[in-house]
């Protein structure tokens, strides 16, 4: 898990938005533990009070539970309201794309960009993880 200072996201939606995909990869199963708000704090190096947040609002979303004196475990459901959430968002990022040069552009053309960049970030970005499966980073 890495954080962009120099994105427009705050850091809390940014921890947010990384857990939720990790939870939709599968990194973290239901009924698993996640890192501690403050262990978390330490390894990206902000204020814990911005872990807590996005550990509330993920609660709140109900893609964790805390249990009291154990900390925060993944949710059961929590992957496919991840990867729905996750599909979503991607969704959301396509339609402002496609808003922004609809008229500039026909159907055909943006769909023909959009597989030529697909097939570019797969080409380039697909690599291995730790248990062979392959990863798209």
């Amino acid at each position: 898990m890495r954080i962009d200072t120099g994105s427009y996201l705050p850091i809390y939606d940014q921890i947010i938005k990384q857990i939720q995909s990790a939870i939709a990869s599968g990194v973290y199963r239901p009924g698993e533990m996640l890192p501690s708000q403050r262990a978390l704090a330490l390894k990206l190096k902000v204020n814990p009070n911005t872990v807590r947040r996005a550990y509330e609002e993920l609660e709140r979303e109900g893609v964790v539970v805390a249990r009291q004196g154990l900390g925060m475990f993944v949710r059961k459901g929590a992957t496919k309201r991840a990867r729905r959430r996750e599909v979503d968002a991607l969704r959301q990022q396509f339609v402002h794309a496609i808003r922004s040069v609809a008229s500039d552009f026909e159907t055909e053309r943006i769909e023909e960009v959009f597989r030529d960049a697909l097939d570019a970030t797969r080409k380039k970005t697909i690599d291995k993880s730790d248990d062979g499966n392959p990863v798209i980073r």
